[in-house]
């Protein structure tokens, strides 16, 4: 294949066409998305008891689990192009198609080397996944109907990722690790079944799009208006400003066990509550998306404000009961935040760029963390928890005030888009 080393120069905005939307098949991504978080997550935890039931360290485990995460850091200048290029139906189907195979390998071995290579390889199919998910919806609905969409995808990929580790250990204890690996088979299947069930209706948005292409080509064919990914500056903030949350959320997680067990001397069913409570922010935040009646761009700079209040209000707090609201409000802006970059990557990037851009997301989305996480360990060997907890408020903060400025000045013209698109 054949793929553009710059389409960048060339490639007008292309406003996309004010059609109905198509609820039914929103609904057929949204499931098939979070299917394929439980059915990973699911099986990443069977591996990680697996592997410490043997005998093996944190080294051996970490390793296994980096395998996943590389591969869409290393793979997304690729991957986000051809899912631009190529069909978004066909890129998905043939991704599940291969990680079917791959999960269905899993089930005839225990050998930690191809369980490694195997991970490795279903870590590559998400670096191509990911760019589908995130940019159908902008595809399959219009631009007034993002926010709802987006919520109702984030909600169900939180859903799988909450119910996930909690069912992968239930079924190592009663059944070892065929039956999550099992799950993880089954949830590539729906996908390859819901791929297909997508070909129309997804062909069907596109041919409508495909109608005004030349007066969207006339409207946004200005001097200035051609449209450049690096030159973006509102993606490049948003894309900065999550990679600093997720470097900051990543850090407070290998403080959080040390600030309420020694610092504020909580026992460890207080910890667990307290990890709890991030988590249960995490879904009404991204349901408070679909709600608010607010720019993308204003949703963001809220939500940042939330993450970054609510870790250095639990960076101040006295007791662990003071503490839970704070990590509350931190997984509530976690929440919302995920769900307002969705939108708006769909409503502010043209359609032949979004795969780039969510490709560009999953490479924040997989470094961030590992990258947090490193940061995290080192700053502990010479602050306190309490400190590393301030740390990370204020480069949250401090980035939410460098990327206020960019963000809302592309509000303005996000919200005139919106309303020519509405006319049209």
């Amino acid at each position: 294949m054949t793929i553009s080393s710059s389409p960048e120069t060339d490639t007008p905005i292309a406003e996309p066409t004010p059609h109905a939307g198509d609820w039914h098949a929103m609904r057929v991504v949204a499931t098939m998305r979070g299917l394929t978080f439980l059915g990973d997550i699911t099986a990443a935890t069977a591996v990680e008891l697996s592997l410490q039931s043997r005998g093996y360290g944190g080294f051996t485990i970490a390793s296994v689990l980096l395998a996943a995460t590389l591969p869409p850091v290393l793979l997304g200048p690729i991957s986000g192009r051809v899912v631009d290029r190529f069909g978004k139906t066909s890129v998905l189907m043939t991704t599940a198609l291969f990680q079917l195979v791959l999960s269905a390998a899993m089930l005839f071995t225990s050998d930690r080397f191809v369980w490694t290579a195997i991970i490795a390889g279903l870590g590559a199919g998400v670096a191509f996944s990911h760019p589908v998910f995130g940019s159908l919806p902008g595809t399959l609905m219009r631009s007034d109907q993002q926010a709802k969409a987006a919520s109702l995808s984030q909600m169900s990929a939180m859903a799988g990722m909450l119910c996930a580790p909690a069912l992968g250990a239930l079924l190592f204890g009663q059944f070892g690790v065929v039956a999550a690996f099992g799950v993880n088979t089954a949830s590539f299947a729906v996908v390859v079944l819901g791929a297909v069930l997508l070909r129309e209706p997804v062909g069907r948005a596109s041919g409508q799009r495909s109608k005004t292409t030349a007066t969207s080509t006339d409207l946004s064919a200005e001097p200035g208006r051609r449209y450049r990914i690096l030159s973006d500056r509102g993606l490049v903030a948003v894309l900065s400003a999550n990679g600093v949350l997720m470097l900051g959320a990543s850090t407070i997680n290998v403080y959080i066990v040390f600030l309420v067990r020694d610092t504020l001397g909580g026992s460890a069913t207080s910890y667990g509550i307290v990890g709890s409570a991030w988590m249960a922010g995490l879904i009404p935040g991204a349901l408070l998306v679909g709600r608010v009646k607010a720019s993308p761009e204003r949703l963001l700079l809220a939500s940042f404000a939330l993450v970054g209040l609510g870790i250095l209000g639990a960076g101040m707090s006295p007791t662990v009961w003071v503490l839970l609201p704070f990590y509350f409000i931190g997984g509530l802006g976690n929440g919302a935040g995920a769900t307002a970059t969705h939108v708006y990557l769909n409503t502010s990037v043209p359609e032949e760029f979004r795969g780039r851009a969510f490709a560009a997301l999953g490479m924040v989305s997989n470094s961030g963390p590992a990258f947090g996480m490193l940061v995290g360990g080192a700053l502990l060997s010479v602050v306190t928890p309490r400190t590393g907890f301030l740390v990370a408020a204020v480069l949250v903060l401090g980035t939410l005030a460098v990327v206020s400025s960019p963000l809302l000045r592309t509000a303005g013209g996000s919200t005139t888009r919106h309303q020519q698109q509405m006319s049209a």
